[in-house]
């Protein structure tokens, strides 16, 4: 083998030895790719078991939020047959209220045409609906009955003399009638007294049905009717209002009630306002019914009123009207705490000197002073 030859194996073995040194470093880069690839591969086997266990937790999560569904599907049926059950339960009591309203407002019309009496019939029956509406009674605020000398307004004599109602309901539904029809009469000055009886004593008592009645009363003031009559109402009114601030203190609306009167009151006659202050106020005159004219001691709102004191008949005479107003003056009968209207018309002097009042039928008449100068003037200036 020559040289040449030998050269040419050497160079041959190189090449080859440089193939193989290639092969083996091509072989390393694999082995690390191969490394790389098996560590990504372990990855992507755990995170499938990852995703597998993911996947069996959703299925179970989907299989329970099935059978929730077809629970509440079926909850959802029976929650409709319910509602079913419960609409037809109600469209029978609807059916059964609107007979019972039907029927309720039938006796109600009834009710209001019973209490209408003979005297109202033909009022619209829904005038009465608030009256009828308040019918409740109310107990007494833990105050004591009343012992007071309540006053009376005495009518002309030449008025029918009334029936006095035998009951508190008949009391309040002739005043009530009268006040919506706004006409009044004896017959309710006569009811006023049975209310106020009432108040006195009673334990308890339907303040709200009496509470509308003076509302009704306070909205429908009298008119057409004498001085006399519209006083009683006016007076009437007051009374009733006092025993209850009195002894119901903390009634609904009461403080209203007070203020619509008061408002009355300032619009009404002088004489009204006067005799207001005698026979109503905190003392509901008992000032006035211990009057004596030996001791002189009389309200202080006549001080400047003309009056007269008769001491035979123990009656007060009070002219608080110009003597060219009326031929009338109020008189106090301090015996039977009542008051009424005198004709000073009917006023003469007696052969003996003494000046006498004619009173009406079945009245006595009025013996007025008439000694000295003082007598002569009140006679002169308020009833002759």
């Amino acid at each position: 083998m020559s040289t040449q030859d030998i050269q040419d194996v050497v160079t041959e073995v190189e090449q080859l030895l440089d193939h193989v040194k290639q092969l083996k470093e091509d072989c390393a880069q694999k082995d690390t790719l191969l490394e790389q690839k098996t560590v990504e591969l372990q990855c992507v086997r755990e995170d499938c078991v990852r995703k597998v266990s993911d996947l069996a937790q959703k299925t179970a999560e989907l299989q329970r939020a099935k059978e929730d569904c077809a629970q509440k599907e079926s909850e959802l049926e029976e929650k409709t047959v319910e509602l079913q059950h419960t609409r037809e339960v109600c469209a029978q009591k609807d059916s059964c209220l609107k007979r019972k309203e039907a029927d309720f407002s039938q006796r109600n019309s009834d009710l209001a045409l019973f209490l209408m009496g003979p005297k109202h019939k033909g009022q619209d029956v829904d005038c009465w609906l608030p009256l009828l509406n308040s019918l409740k009674p109310t107990v007494a605020t833990a105050q004591p009955t009343v012992q007071r000398p309540w006053w009376t307004v005495q009518l002309p004599h030449n008025t029918p003399a009334p029936t006095l109602p035998t009951s508190l309901l008949e009391s309040v539904t002739l005043l009530y009638g009268e006040a919506i029809a706004g006409r009044y009469d004896s017959d309710g000055c006569a009811a006023f007294i049975v209310i106020i009886r009432y108040l006195e004593v009673a334990e308890a008592a339907p303040i709200p049905m009496i509470m509308e009645l003076l509302r009704c009363l306070l909205a429908n003031p009298s008119q057409g009717v004498d001085h006399t009559t519209q006083f009683c109402f006016f007076f009437g009114t007051w009374q009733v209002i006092g025993l209850i601030r009195l002894r119901w203190p903390e009634t609904e609306r009461l403080t209203d009630i007070e203020g619509q009167y008061r408002e009355r009151l300032e619009h009404s006659p002088p004489d009204f306002q006067l005799l207001g202050g005698l026979v109503a106020g905190a003392s509901c005159g008992e000032q006035l019914s211990a009057f004596d004219d030996r001791d002189r001691q009389i309200p202080s709102s006549l001080s400047t009123t003309p009056h007269k004191y008769c001491s035979e008949q123990r009656t007060l005479l009070v002219a608080p009207i110009p003597a060219t107003a009326t031929p009338l003056t109020w008189a106090f009968d301090l015996r039977r705490h009542v008051l009424w209207l005198v004709d000073r018309e009917k006023g003469e002097f007696e052969p003996d000197g003494r000046y006498l009042l004619q009173a009406g039928q079945g009245e006595e008449s009025i013996l007025v002073p008439s000694v000295t100068s003082t007598d002569f003037d009140f006679i002169f200036d308020h009833l002759y």
